[in-house]
């Protein structure tokens, strides 16, 4: 009996002495991880936010083994760009409008002056009669409302808006008239320009022979619109003679200042859930995601507004993809 008492107790001091074991590696293992899980917690709490975009918090042993790379945000100006084409109209009915408008000016001073005669020699000697008061009187009106009409005929081809009045006026439509001046009808598609005209057109020449020439319009106004074709249509003065008749061109604002803002890269843009997004490292563990608008594309990249991203700040050129990863994946643990 005695020596099955003994050996029970062997066998009871043993089983103490492993839970004992287990006990201190379970404590170990806990306090190794504690890091690791923290990270990952902190990765699943703010994955996947559409609304905001999130974070993905990382070591920097971490971030060195996903190899991520920042650059600082580039500081660029956006200015929309529209693109119109058009045609260098031909001054033939030009012509015809400055020779109508020269006959009526003309008739019209004749008429006032023969009236204002009249009118001095009335009541005195030589004085003509009534009649031809009347008669003077209604040629003068005549020939005033023809002037009128020659005028209303220059602003239903060029547009009420045309930006030169009086005199000024007279002279230019007699240099388009003569070929020196040239004007061409631009029409731009519909929303492509919105708001105020732009002050200065560059135009480009679509036919071949000239193709690769440009001219500079700094005179622009409001044209009728053109019932066959929709969207938005200009005049533009151009001054140069060297400019052919019934050219096709192409014609783009030149602008002058824009919307100040940041250049993402492309090597930056990631996609997910239909959206695109960039990583922007806000500590040495921290990258906020934040939204990218595609709308204002740039040659190397896209533009976002100077209150959305501050220039210089490090945007994640390598290693975006894994970072969207990562936080995307909820089941995700720490990197190797």
């Amino acid at each position: 009996m005695q020596g099955i008492g003994g050996w029970m107790g062997f066998k009871i001091a043993a089983g103490l002495i492993a839970l004992s074991l287990l006990a201190g590696c379970g404590a170990g293992a806990a306090s190794g991880n504690t890091a690791a899980q923290t990270v990952q917690a902190q990765n699943a709490s703010d994955s996947d936010d559409e609304s905001g975009g999130g974070s993905v918090v990382l070591t920097p042993e971490q971030a060195n083994a996903l190899g991520i790379v920042t650059t600082p945000a580039q500081a660029v100006t956006f200015a929309p760009a529209a693109t119109g084409l058009g045609v260098v109209l031909g001054h033939e009915p030009f012509a015809q409008m400055a020779a109508d408008l020269a006959t009526a000016v003309a008739a019209a001073r004749q008429s006032r002056t023969a009236l204002t005669r009249i009118q001095h020699l009335t009541g005195g000697p030589g004085a003509l009669g009534a009649d031809a008061l009347e008669s003077a009187t209604k040629q003068r009106s005549a020939d005033d409302a023809a002037l009128a009409l020659a005028r209303r005929k220059v602003t239903a081809t060029l547009g009420p808006q045309f930006p030169v009045r009086g005199s000024d006026a007279d002279s230019v439509l007699a240099a388009v008239a003569d070929g020196a001046t040239k004007v061409a009808r631009i029409t731009f598609p519909p929303g492509a320009l919105s708001g105020a005209l732009p002050t200065r057109l560059r135009l480009f020449s679509l036919d071949e022979g000239t193709s690769g020439a440009a001219w500079t319009a700094d005179t622009i106004w409001e044209a009728p619109r053109d019932p066959t074709l929709p969207g938005r249509s200009v005049f533009a003065l151009l001054t140069k003679t060297d400019i052919p008749e019934g050219a096709r061109v192409q014609a783009s604002p030149m602008a002058h200042s824009g919307t100040p803002g940041v250049l993402i890269p492309d090597a930056a843009v990631v996609i997910s859930n239909g959206r695109y997004w960039c990583y922007i490292r806000k500590s040495t563990t921290t990258f906020a995601r934040i939204a990218v608008d595609i709308a204002r594309p740039l040659a190397a990249g896209y533009f976002v507004p100077a209150d959305g991203l501050a220039p210089g700040e490090p945007i994640v050129t390598a290693g975006a993809g894994l970072l969207l990863a990562r936080q995307t994946n909820r089941a995700s643990g720490p990197a190797d």
